[in-house]
């Protein structure tokens, strides 16, 4: 399942771990190709996110 962020198309889950999910996407503004990498947890630790 492919998450949503505003303002950013993204097109397919890269890689799907643990922790993180990394999706290759494209910034709708300016059609830039981005990589975006979000969190699984919807509270993570402070250590996850470092």
């Amino acid at each position: 399942m492919i998450a949503t962020l505003s303002g950013y198309q993204l097109l397919e889950t890269l890689h799907s771990g643990s922790k993180t999910v990394i999706y290759r996407g494209r910034r709708e503004t300016d059609n830039v190709s981005v990589i975006v990498k979000t969190l699984l947890c919807e509270h993570p630790l402070l250590e996850d996110i470092a």
